[in-house]
């Protein structure tokens, strides 16, 4: 695990620690900031379904809003091995790509 510095930020409060997500595995990681808030998902379901969560604040995502956007079919070639998904914003939309 490695410091990182926020943007333009100095000093010890303004330093987080990697990963910032601990409370499960989350391989894959995507994080965007859009409207004020930090959206992240990553493959934290891979048979299941997709995951986006919301913070203000980049460390607080893993305490943040927790929404299940997708729930994989039980058969098919969508219900499993669902990995890296990507959160991309384009024209005002926040659009979920896996």
């Amino acid at each position: 695990m490695l410091p990182a510095r926020l943007n333009g930020a100095s000093g010890p409060d303004q330093t987080f620690t990697n990963p910032i997500i601990r409370s499960i595995d989350s391989p894959d990681p995507w994080v965007i900031r859009y409207g004020g808030y930090y959206y992240f998902t990553g493959t934290l379901d891979p048979d299941g379904g997709l995951w986006v969560w919301r913070s203000r604040d980049l460390t607080g995502l893993d305490h943040g809003r927790k929404v299940k956007v997708w729930t994989a079919p039980e058969t098919g070639p969508e219900s499993h091995a669902i990995w890296a998904p990507e959160l991309l914003h384009v024209k005002n939309l926040l659009l979920f790509i896996s």
